[in-house]
């Protein structure tokens, strides 16, 4: 994740999700993973795989006002050391 989120889809974060990706079964027909995941280069990474044709990306959306007070109770605004976890880094 901090690669990715300093650095960008870069060799690095493509060699991680081309292990990742190709440590998948073949033959199972369910995967899930979280929204994390997604801001890491997931997305970026399954866009340009094999498996692509096969995938599909299913978005859930919560409360927005649950939503917000979910990251006002983690403090997701007043801790500083977040910012590598979720935005590139300038």
């Amino acid at each position: 994740m901090r690669s990715f989120n300093t650095y960008g889809y870069n060799s690095e974060v493509r060699e991680f999700w081309s292990n990742k990706l190709a440590a998948l079964p073949t033959d199972a027909p369910y995967g899930e993973t979280n929204h994390t995941l997604g801001k890491c280069g997931l997305i970026e990474a399954l866009a340009d795989h094999p498996r692509a044709k096969d995938a599909k990306i299913i978005v859930l959306r919560r409360d927005l006002a649950k939503q917000c007070a979910s990251y006002i109770n983690r403090h997701d605004f007043s801790n500083i050391s977040l910012l590598w976890q979720w935005y590139l880094d300038p």
